[in-house]
């Protein structure tokens, strides 16, 4: 035990002790060290970001907790040195001033930090958005389009059926779909419903509402999210030579074969921004190109608010759309600036795209 001294009455003294660690708090040193630990905690959740994608709430929840222990840890050890060796009255006004402000910086800063994130569009944790200037809200409304109002809804395909993973009733809080034509690859779902005890249903929606997406002949593959990663089904559906509302179709997963019937390709998850600083609205085309061919299409979504498109650009499936060549995208027809690496990283959120109307 550590002992410090009270003196009491005409000179007499009493030593009172102390539980260690109580001793150790008081020292700048041990908060040194705190804040030692919240830089790497930091460093870990980088690491951590790069393999699992900065969306991934894992990844967010333990930026968030390193950078705060950082912070108190060295502002706690700052507050102690300057309390230290029995300062005067003068001094600890002057002190405490000091150290107070650089309290309030920085918590204003962290304020400061929370509110860009909530206001900039910015999904906490999605921190691949390019660095360059804020942008406007989307310009569409945020309701809903009515079926009616949309052109190729008539010609949506609602699957529904049985799904089995590893030989067992699928349970998953997201299931997507998957086109694929002659080696072109596009996310066609209307919607990320669930799945329980293995039943689901999904829209799926056509080539005339979503270019890219179902076509007489294109093959359909479900993927849902196992874990950290994408699992994709092992059998394909081919769209119908008519529209039809709806028909059953039951598919299975296996955890040793994640990629199934699902194809590869680069994947990214954006938005297009006007020359005003606006977002495109939903029905916004985004074309990616490798040379001369054409190896992805995606559409802004009409039902998502803040205007985000998911774009898979093919491989060398598609003859012309090698590995490693360079992405050249065009929105709404008109060229951008923006170059990619056809690299065909997979994931679970893509690389994020922010594409620029000149």
């Amino acid at each position: 035990m550590e002992t410090t001294e009270h003196t009491v009455g005409a000179g007499g003294i009493v030593r009172r002790e102390q539980p260690r660690w109580i001793a150790r708090g008081k020292r700048p040193r041990t908060w040194l060290y705190v804040a030692l630990a919240g830089l790497v905690l930091t460093g870990c959740d980088v690491a951590l970001g790069a393999y699992r994608g900065w969306d991934d709430p894992v990844v967010v929840g333990l930026g968030a907790a390193g950078v705060a222990t950082a912070a108190i840890g060295a502002l706690t050890a700052l507050t102690l040195a300057a309390f230290a060796g029995d300062p005067s009255p003068s001094s600890v006004v002057q002190r405490g001033t000091a150290i107070l402000a650089v309290w309030l910086v920085v918590a204003a800063v962290a304020a400061g930090a929370v509110t860009y994130a909530a206001t900039s569009g910015l999904p906490f944790g999605d921190s691949r958005r390019a660095p360059n200037a804020s942008v406007a809200s989307p310009a569409q409304t945020t309701s809903v389009p009515a079926v009616s109002d949309v052109p190729g809804a008539d010609q949506r395909l609602t699957l529904r059926g049985n799904l089995t993973i590893d030989g067992k009733p699928l349970d998953a809080q997201f299931l997507g779909a998957r086109v694929i034509d002659n080696g072109l690859l596009a996310a066609c779902q209307f919607a990320i419903p669930p799945v329980k005890g293995g039943r689901y249903e999904i829209i799926v929606m056509a080539d005339a509402e979503s270019p890219g997406c179902g076509t007489p002949g294109a093959q359909v593959v479900l993927w849902t999210s196992v874990g950290d990663g994408i699992i994709y089904a092992h059998e394909t559906f081919t769209w119908p030579a008519s529209a039809r509302a709806s028909t059953n179709f039951d598919a299975t997963f296996s955890s040793a074969d994640p990629s199934g019937a699902g194809g590869v390709a680069t994947e990214f998850k954006g938005h297009i921004v006007r020359p005003d600083g606006t977002l495109a609205g939903g029905g916004s085309v985004v074309d990616a190109y490798v040379g001369d061919t054409l190896c992805g299409t995606a559409t802004v979504h009409r039902n998502d608010p803040e205007a985000w498109f998911t774009l898979l650009v093919a491989g060398p499936d598609v003859p012309g759309c090698a590995k490693g060549g360079t992405i050249t995208f065009e929105a709404d027809g008109a060229q951008v600036p923006e170059t990619e690496l056809n690299d065909l990283s997979g994931g679970r959120a893509g690389r994020e795209l922010r594409l620029t109307i000149p």
